[in-house]
């Protein structure tokens, strides 16, 4: 049989926000913190449906205001998501974001601007290829079936194959771990950060 025509890439997918709806929910900063030169940053994470719907969100950690933080998933259930997909065909996904919402010149905006989402996992090594740096942090994206077990895993194109294996390798015995009181049955695709960070020799004692 031969195949002609556009080639079509297999692989992992996790949702995506477009450029357009992430503008949009950052114009709409809630009125009651503006009225309080309220600021916030929100990690938050959301369960995807396969039509690209919101239908859970968790708040799983804020820099800020904490009103302000709490109504983040308000806010973003109401957004539509590019859904998850395994070789092309939509599934459920996991996605997890930062939200900031800062008004410039107030006390917590500076706190807010600075905060960042650590990882997920933190793998420590004796040493790193040259081309990574002492700490390097790679994305790894994840089919998870109902029994929270991995059964497929890909990093993406820019990291080294040993690397992403290696990282599939710590991930797939960590993901009840991460899941943490998640009790979801449905299979979906993950994305995690993963980190590598290299082993400092500690001086001998005298």
């Amino acid at each position: 049989m031969t195949v002609s025509g556009t080639l079509l890439l297999l692989a992992l997918s996790a949702p995506k926000w477009g450029a357009a709806e992430a503008t949009d929910l950052l114009r709409k900063y809630p009125t009651d913190a503006l009225s309080r030169d309220a600021s916030a940053g929100a990690a938050v994470e959301m369960i995807v449906d396969p039509k690209g719907r919101v239908v859970r969100c968790k708040l799983r950690d804020f820099v800020g205001d904490k009103g302000l933080a709490q109504s983040v998933c308000g806010q973003v259930r109401k957004m539509k998501v590019t859904p998850a997909s395994v070789d092309g065909r939509a599934t459920y996904g996991r996605v997890s974001t930062l939200v900031t919402y800062a008004i410039d010149f107030t006390p917590q905006a500076e706190l807010v601007r600075k905060y960042k989402q650590g990882p997920d996992l933190t793998i420590y090594v004796s040493s790193l290829p040259r081309k990574m740096a002492n700490n390097s942090t790679v994305e790894i994206t994840a089919l998870i079936d109902s029994h929270h077990t991995v059964t497929r895993c890909e990093g993406d194109s820019a990291t080294l194959p040993t690397i992403s294996e290696a990282a599939c390798r710590e991930l797939s015995g960590r993901v009840p771990e991460l899941l943490r009181d998640d009790v979801d049955t449905n299979p979906f695709i993950a994305t995690y950060k993963v980190e590598f960070a290299a082993l400092r020799q500690v001086p001998e004692s005298k």
